[in-house]
């Protein structure tokens, strides 16, 4: 069995390629003869665990968004496999299709995808939109993790997508998440990913509503936000 995945790009800092990481790990685990391969428009170092691994061959593509209409070329490549896996990057669902191979699209978000980063912020919503609904209905599978996303994308494109819970590593949890907060405690959140501004993809906007709710009530609680871009 082949199988190919493809992403924007990878990166040690990006929850997508961890999770990527998670699966090709699963997989080879139980499937020594198994060929993965990672075909991706951006690499940056240091790799991480999972794809760090000479079992796991990572492709450079020249081509992302010029992927929707040149890709007679990337099609022929991916025809050398059984399987595509797509994480988001939409463009990539074209060659994809082309190649006539079993294709699953993963899909997370509710707002626009990471689409048209650089284009107004309304012009860039429709262009999302529109290239959401279009490709969204053309994979073998779609996939998403929650039962909330697939009601979604349901209502807003008219599909049914197949919900697995996401794949995620270890999590560590305190010794003490059961014991009662004491009442003049210090309740200290923190909250890592790059500002897009409000509205944005990371919903920053509903973690302050919350935690300005949360002050009224409980004035020793206090966040900080880490990974905000140089711009805000």
């Amino acid at each position: 069995m082949k199988i190919a995945f493809l992403i924007l790009e990878i990166h040690p800092n990006a929850g997508q390629t961890y999770n990527i990481a998670e699966i090709i790990k699963y997989l080879l685990s139980y499937h020594q003869d198994w060929e993965i391969s990672v075909l991706t428009h951006r690499i940056y170092y240091p790799l991480v665990d999972g794809i760090d691994n000479n079992r796991v061959k990572i492709i450079k593509l020249n081509r992302y968004y010029s992927s929707i209409i040149l890709r007679g070329k990337i099609a022929k490549m991916l025809m050398n496999y059984d399987v595509l896996y797509i994480k988001g990057s939409y463009p990539y669902v074209f060659p994809a299709v082309k190649s006539g191979k079993p294709t699953i699209l993963v899909v997370h978000q509710m707002d626009s995808p990471k689409l048209f980063t650089k284009a107004v912020p309304k012009i860039k919503t429709i262009l999302s939109n529109i290239m959401t609904g279009y490709v969204i209905k053309k994979p073998k599978i779609v996939v998403t993790v929650t039962d909330e996303l697939a009601s979604f994308y349901q209502r807003k494109y008219g599909i049914r997508l197949h919900v697995i819970e996401d794949q995620i590593p270890d999590l560590y949890f305190s010794s003490q998440r059961g014991n009662t907060i004491e009442e003049h405690g210090i309740i200290k959140l923190l909250t890592v990913g790059i500002w897009d501004g409000f509205k944005g993809r990371k919903r920053h906007e509903v973690l302050l509503e919350y935690f300005a709710a949360a002050v009224k009530s409980m004035p020793n609680i206090h966040l900080t936000m880490c990974g905000l871009s140089n711009n805000n």
